[in-house]
């Protein structure tokens, strides 16, 4: 008569098994988390609409290749507004993407622009951001709304070195409990 331990194979299986798990597990894991994009995060200085360049060189905050999730501050009333820039790695034309504009669900509608300029000594110089040609701002929706989308793709033209000014100026719909701040994201390309 043959004897047949049973329990030992049922062992040895669980054991294999749990073993190809633990080096499945080992392998992908490491290869999710590098697939994963970094998101540069941007809190934006608490400042309204200017003409002085040295105090827009002094408060925009940068921007990164690839996606940034911009934080706008309440300024007064209904106004979100801040000034981010971008300084061209090389030169190309580069994609912008304006999408997900949020805030609490409170605020109700935000509607709002994206304007940009480049800097030339003391002279502002307007740049044609908007997604057709002769376009100067990109108008930007918590929901489309007339000509404000949910989403904008703008292509701009750089050259190595050159730095782009976006001032963002949102207003919300409700002006009672206004949230502290709306979140926009910037995916450059």
């Amino acid at each position: 008569m043959k004897n047949t331990n049973t329990n030992g194979k049922i062992f040895r299986k669980v054991l294999a098994f749990v073993l190809a798990v633990a080096i499945t597990v080992t392998f992908v894991q490491p290869l999710s988390a590098q697939a994963k994009a970094k998101v540069n995060k941007v809190k934006l200085a608490k400042q309204g609409f200017t003409i002085d360049t040295e105090v827009i060189k002094n408060v925009a905050k940068p921007l990164k290749k690839g996606k940034n999730n911009l934080t706008i501050y309440h300024q007064a009333g209904r106004n979100y507004e801040g000034y981010v820039k971008f300084v061209a790695p090389a030169s190309k034309t580069y994609t912008f993407e304006f999408s997900n504009l949020k805030g609490k669900k409170s605020v109700g509608l935000i509607l709002g622009a994206v304007m940009g300029d480049y800097i030339k000594g003391q002279t502002f110089i307007t740049a044609k951001i908007g997604p057709k040609q002769n376009m100067y701002s990109v108008h930007i929706g918590s929901r489309t709304v007339s000509t404000y989308k949910k989403s904008y793709k703008s292509k701009i033209k750089l050259n190595k070195g050159d730095t782009i000014y976006l001032y963002n100026q949102f207003i919300t719909h409700n002006k009672v409990n206004n949230a502290k701040s709306l979140t926009l994201d910037v995916k450059i390309k």
